[in-house]
């Protein structure tokens, strides 16, 4: 279902993206070699506010993407939970990183 997953004021509720599919990644079982995400840097905020573990203090869960910044990092689908995720001590900040663009 391509649809967008809306709360009942018709928001979006997971900050503007499309949350992935456990359905569609036990079809595919396996990860892509590489995934690139790009938006507007509330976007990539609220990207990783949902896929990095809850405990993490990552800057990036409470500090927009500096414009034109770029970050890299192990996306990965944990099999026995069913959930994707992102590696924290994979993140690398390529450039300009977090706080004023």
């Amino acid at each position: 279902d391509d649809q967008k997953e809306n709360d009942d004021n018709g928001d979006n509720v997971n900050g503007g993206f499309k949350t992935i599919k456990t359905e569609d990644a036990n079809k595919k079982k396996k990860m892509p070699p590489a995934v690139i995400a790009v938006g507007h840097s509330a976007w990539i905020r609220s990207f990783f506010k949902h896929y990095l573990p809850s405990k993490s203090e990552f800057i990036g869960k409470t500090t927009k993407l500096s414009n034109c910044g770029v970050v890299a990092f192990k996306f990965y689908y944990n099999k026995h939970t069913q959930k994707f995720g992102i590696a924290p001590n994979t993140i690398t900040v390529v450039y300009k990183g977090f706080g004023a663009s």
